[in-house]
């Protein structure tokens, strides 16, 4: 794939011990790089969580940031170096990897970033590759592992 998958990395800097912390902190980095309300990327984050866990298997969690307003999508990539009380995968594992989807609730389907997102996702429903990015031990050997996926397209 030629162009370039609309990816930031995160470090989770707090040592957070629920998943609303880190929602918390996620939401901080997404609201200084958008210039939009903290408080509306977090609410945006909780009230897409309540329709149903956004967790997949391997550790992996995929929270979604729906926004009203227009912004060029991306996702964020964050590792977790400690546990998170009462947030488990779908197979009971804790959570050590979350991809953070922020986009419009009107967002163009040709936009190209979507389209590469959209293979990024269906990248996640592959076994292995959950495997292998389970076992990275930081943000950016998680980045050089979708990469390297990604090019396969």
């Amino acid at each position: 794939m030629n162009n370039v998958l609309p990816i930031r990395l995160v470090k989770i800097t707090k040592n957070n011990s629920n998943k609303e912390k880190i929602f918390s902190e996620l939401s901080q980095y997404i609201s200084f790089t958008t210039n939009i309300d903290k408080k509306i990327v977090f609410n945006s984050m909780l009230k897409r969580e309540a329709l149903g866990g956004t967790t997949l298997t391997n550790g992996i969690a995929i929270p979604h940031v729906l926004l009203d307003m227009r912004i060029d999508p991306f996702i964020t990539v964050s590792s977790l170096k400690n546990k998170v009380s009462e947030w488990k995968d779908l197979d009971g594992e804790d959570i050590k990897v979350i991809f953070v989807l922020v986009v419009s609730k009107n967002q163009d389907a040709k936009n190209m970033k979507i389209k590469q997102i959209k293979v990024f996702f269906s990248l996640l429903a592959d076994s292995e590759f959950l495997k292998k990015i389970s076992g990275c031990q930081n943000e950016e050997s998680i980045l050089k592992n979708i990469k390297e996926k990604m090019e396969e397209f």
